[in-house]
């Protein structure tokens, strides 16, 4: 079986199950180069309309990540480092934690009149989204580092600064370019696209590749559909 790792192929077997229905071998992609810790044991189930997978690295951390069943989209990609000494929170790459009941619009709304920093991506752009900005468009300053390989946005009335990366390029050791970064504003909203590089383009089509056998495969909300290990 053919994955990815960092951008580059690699041959490994899987013995995989569908857990509670029936065997079955398959391929799977992990882009999420981190050599140090081995490959990680992955598990996909279908929870609250959502697709869930649910990977263990070797040294303990754990990524989950989610997508809508139906156009493969990802909604959610958050991360959690082991610890020896309490339980470690989530950290969020991509969108933001919900509470019960709740829409990800509707926590937002409620949260406060901060600046809500988030990221939402579509099948061609990383997008981050800078909301709840009641100063105009001219206070906003959107620069990329090309040494550190960052994004750094900041204010002409110096009451805001945020720097942050694109971590999927880091993964795939594949450096920012300053000419796919683009900027637009609206509805009290700064929106900063990065297009994708097509290296991470191939990787998430042969993602959804696989995501459309497992849909072939007609799971239910709540099955646990396989683990890869």
């Amino acid at each position: 079986t053919q994955s990815t790792w960092g951008g580059k192929i690699f041959e490994f077997k899987e013995n995989s199950q569908m857990i509670g229905r029936k065997e079955t071998t398959a391929s799977y992609l992990f882009p999420f180069s981190r050599p140090t810790a081995g490959r990680p044991v992955v598990t996909s189930a279908l929870i609250g309309g959502r697709r869930r997978l649910h990977y263990t690295f070797g040294d303990k951390v754990e990524m989950i990540e989610e997508y809508d069943p139906k156009n493969h989209e990802l909604l959610l990609r958050k991360w959690k480092k082991a610890s020896d000494f309490r339980e470690s929170d989530w950290v969020f790459e991509v969108g933001e934690p919900t509470r019960a009941g709740e829409t990800e619009d509707q926590l937002i709304v409620a949260s406060s009149s901060n600046p809500v920093f988030l990221r939402k991506d579509t099948e061609t752009e990383f997008t981050f989204r800078l909301r709840n900005l009641k100063d105009p468009e001219t206070n906003y300053k959107v620069r990329v580092d090309e040494e550190a390989q960052c994004i750094i946005i900041s204010t002409e009335n110096k009451k805001y600064y945020k720097k942050f990366e694109v971590p999927d390029l880091r993964r795939m050791d594949i450096r920012l370019n300053p000419a796919d970064v683009k900027t637009a504003f609206k509805n009290e909203t700064l929106i900063i696209t990065v297009t994708k590089p097509e290296p991470v383009l191939k990787t998430e089509a042969a993602l959804r590749k696989e995501m459309v056998k497992l849909n072939a495969k007609g799971g239910r909300d709540g099955d646990v559909e396989c683990t890869y290990q």
